[in-house]
């Protein structure tokens, strides 16, 4: 889980319906920019030997909101804005945890 504050005078000049899904809840699609630091190794996966990497240093660059097209990392991976993913038992639960506004 992760907190995105958005400047309400910026998403207003870029695209009013993003503040509108927010006001209400929608969840809607993300797409996320990062740089990556971390150091490569050989690992051992179902009798094959795969290469990694395995990340040590994330550094956020943006956070782009989607209202009319899928993200990369998208709502139906489990990501997304106004949106929180958790498992009860054996069932995966998607539900609000928090308002998002």
């Amino acid at each position: 889980m992760a907190e995105a504050w958005i400047d309400v005078v910026r998403v207003n000049e870029v695209d009013g319906r993003i503040r509108d899904s927010i006001i209400h809840n929608k969840v809607m699609e993300v797409s996320t920019g990062l740089a990556i630091e971390g150091e490569e190794s050989n690992v051992e996966w179902n009798g094959s030997v795969a290469r990694i990497l395995v990340a040590s240093k994330l550094t956020p660059d943006h956070l782009a909101v989607l209202p009319d097209v899928r993200g990369a990392c998208s709502v139906a991976d489990g990501a997304g804005l106004c949106r929180n993913q958790f498992v009860v038992g054996s069932v995966n639960m998607v539900q609000p945890l928090f308002p998002c506004y």
